[in-house]
């Protein structure tokens, strides 16, 4: 951006557009995050030989005021937005001395902005956990928002903040989550800091209702009195005389929200935007969950450890209960409200809204716990195992019911299951309809089985044929073009190759999965003979798989212990194919 070419280019661009375009508010540029601007963007710029001389701030700042100098030529009113998405979730770089340097050195008359969230964190369950972005049940601001905020201001400059209004990757398949007094709380907080600007969406989140309703009010504010008024003011119109239990309703509905477990993974493959659609496997086929901002990856199955992130799964248990329960109860409040709305389509569709949540939150809850009984059935047999077997039913035949009344709210309001990012229906009629046959045909065939299989005192499932190897034989095992053996002592993994045909690009991977339906240890190793891998856990055998790859080679399978053919590659989740492994036992007592 130092060159005279890239100023220039950068000048004319901005100069002709708003040229060309008048009365333009202004621009929003991404100057750092989710794609390369500048060499910022690549290490900081250290592998460039001008802009390694310079700091974060100094690059980004240069391609900054040829942009703000063209744009105020040409229309003098305008405003210039730099916007540094760092979500900070796991997929990000941690960089918060970096962004500091880049608010320190932001070109006067530019507003800064930083996701209200991103890197914050707050205590659930006696733990913190991490945020990452896109949160609405969590409030903010994160640390550094606060701090970029301090630093913007010290130097002359407006700051804005980046949120998601109406619904955000939490649950994305409704048009709002209706939760005003979450978003009281973030608008009063950005009042305290003096920030000037909002960014409301992203993709999703856009919708017309009490939502965006409640922002552009609270936009406004000056938050001189409490939290309840102005829900009592915000839900007078609509709810008139019942506006005390309307504003009831609320404050039950965002304090149960706000137990969603706060994890980005959970956000990006859990249940809660599309579960009642998922299929229930009661036999394991270990395949793996769906991104649900995508629909080319098919439906979810059983693999539920890939949306637990830092979770146990008996923790979002108990947040998902929680959850389920407050929302519940909240929507019971206006479900009884509305025989005295019958002649307001619009309250009637709010009502409706709230209970299609209800179910999304219930069937979330009940497919995790589904598979939670499930892993108790693993190694359970007998009149146990036909208790366990007995509530896995009872939550199959919930979500038949679930699934009959979702039909019903989804003929009523079209808005229910469309997912704006997808750009489609993450669930409809048609598909609620073929989930309810796939669970009748599970509760008649492999319940049956199973029962039958346990009252006989077998264990639940018949154990799949896999590959196997024991630690510490000393004895190798061999593949196509080359042989591996393992040892593990005290909490190491020790991988010992011999590599045939040896090549300068050779690369050897590793997955070894310590739990079961979870995401495994991916371990890349640049061809050399021994290998040694942390390995800490209880587990008498894990998962295991390694293979050999090329850098140059272009096929899609690769030599292995395993035969690996890696799916579609999912964000963090990598392309793990988790069909493609053995068994590594790690304490042979024989």
């Amino acid at each position: 951006p130092f060159s005279d070419s890239a100023q220039n280019y950068l000048y004319d661009s901005t100069n002709w557009i708003f040229s060309q375009v008048p009365n333009l508010g202004g621009m929003i540029n991404i100057s750092f995050g989710e794609r390369a601007t500048t060499c910022a963007s690549v290490d900081f710029g250290t592998n460039c030989p001008t802009c390694s001389k310079k700091t974060p701030g100094e690059i980004i700042a240069a391609s900054l005021k040829p942009m703000e100098r063209g744009m105020r030529e040409a229309a003098p009113d305008t405003e210039l937005i730099s916007w540094l998405y760092v979500p900070q979730n796991g997929t990000g770089v941690a960089c918060d001395e970096q962004m500091l340097d880049v608010a320190e050195k932001l070109p006067e008359n530019i507003i800064l902005q930083y996701n209200f969230e991103s890197s914050g964190g707050k205590e659930q369950l006696g733990k913190y956990r991490h945020a990452g972005d896109y949160w609405l049940s969590y409030v903010g601001p994160s640390d550094i928002f606060a701090k970029l905020n301090d630093t913007a201001k010290e130097h002359q400059n407006a700051v804005s903040a980046k949120i998601q209004v109406a619904c955000s990757h939490e649950v994305a398949t409704v048009p709002l989550v209706p939760v005003p007094g979450l978003l009281y709380k973030k608008y009063k907080a950005m009042h305290k800091l003096g920030v000037s600007h909002v960014m409301q969406c992203w993709y999703f989140g856009n919708y017309p209702g009490i939502m965006n309703k409640a922002a552009g009010e609270l936009a406004f504010e000056e938050f001189t009195d409490t939290e309840e008024d102005f829900l009592l003011r915000l839900a007078g119109p609509e709810w008139g005389k019942y506006t005390n239990q309307a504003v009831k309703a609320w404050e039950l509905l965002a304090d149960g929200y706000s137990n969603y477990p706060l994890d980005n993974m959970f956000q990006y493959y859990g249940p809660m935007h599309d579960g009642v659609v998922w299929p229930l496997h009661l036999k394991p086929v270990d395949e793996r969950l769906a991104p649900t901002w995508r629909l080319d990856y098919g439906t979810s199955a059983d693999r539920y450890g890939e949306c637990l992130g830092t979770f146990s799964l008996e923790d979002v248990l108990t947040l998902c209960a929680e959850l389920s329960s407050k929302w519940h109860s909240g929507m019971q409040i206006l479900r009884k409200l509305r025989p005295e709305f019958k002649d307001s389509k619009e309250c009637l569709k709010n009502i409706a809204l709230t209970e299609a949540l209800d179910i999304q939150f219930q069937s979330g809850y009940n497919i995790l716990k589904f598979y939670a009984l499930r892993d108790e059935l693993l190694t359970i047999s007998g009149v146990k195992g036909l208790e366990i077997l007995s509530q896995m039913k009872k939550l199959a035949l919930m979500e038949v019911e679930n699934s009959k009344r979702m039909i019903e709210l989804c003929e009523a309001d079209s808005r229910l299951g469309f997912h704006p990012e997808a750009e489609g229906y993450k669930y409809f009629p048609e598909k609620l309809a073929w989930k309810i046959n796939l669970l009748k045909s599970l509760l008649e065939d492999d319940f049956t089985e199973v029962h039958e299989r346990l009252s006989s005192g077998q264990k639940a499932f018949i154990e799949k044929n896999s590959k196997s190897y024991c630690c510490n034989s000393d004895k190798y095992e061999y593949t196509a073009d080359f042989a591996w053996k393992a040892n593990y002592t005290n909490g190491k993994l020790k991988i010992s190759i011999d590599n045939f045909e040896s090549t300068p690009d050779d690369e050897f991977r590793i997955f070894i999965e310590t739990k079961a339906f979870s995401p495994p240890q991916d371990i890349i190793d640049k061809g050399k003979h021994e290998i040694e891998i942390p390995l800490s856990t209880n587990a008498k055998e894990v998962g295991f798989n390694i293979f050999k790859t090329n850098k140059l080679n272009s096929n899609n399978e690769y030599s292995g212990w395993e035969t690996f053919q890696p799916l579609n590659s999912r964000l963090v989740l990598s392309d793990y194919n988790p069909q493609a492994k053995g068994r590594l036992i790690l304490n042979n007592s024989k």
